[in-house]
């Protein structure tokens, strides 16, 4: 189910086109990210599946080349989320809305 909706959202990507970039994953529990290539599919699974609670992803993929660009600092991944100056695709428009009442 959630590579259908990556799929819907990225399309087709089997064939590594996107591969320079990363989908972004981080939780909220440990506040750690993980990078990983679009094409392999069954890393972002299995990870999401051995804890699906409380995971986001950014919706933009992220350029670890321009990241790793703008620092000369060993860049500890977990700790980066990527930012619009990083993001290489946008795939869609989206809103997020966050309500206090839970609906």
């Amino acid at each position: 189910m959630i590579l259908d909706f990556f799929h819907t959202l990225y399309g087709d990507v089997a064939d590594g086109e996107l591969d320079s970039n990363r989908l972004v994953i981080w939780r909220k529990g440990n506040k750690k990210s993980e990078w990983h290539r679009l094409s392999n599919e069954e890393q972002i699974t299995t990870s999401i599946d051995k804890d699906p609670n409380d995971v986001y992803f950014g919706v933009c993929l992220q350029s670890p080349t321009l990241i790793q660009a703008r620092t000369t600092k060993t860049i500890e991944w977990q700790r980066v989320r990527g930012t619009a100056d990083t993001a290489t695709l946008i795939p869609a428009f989206w809103m997020d809305i966050d309500t206090s009442c839970g609906v």
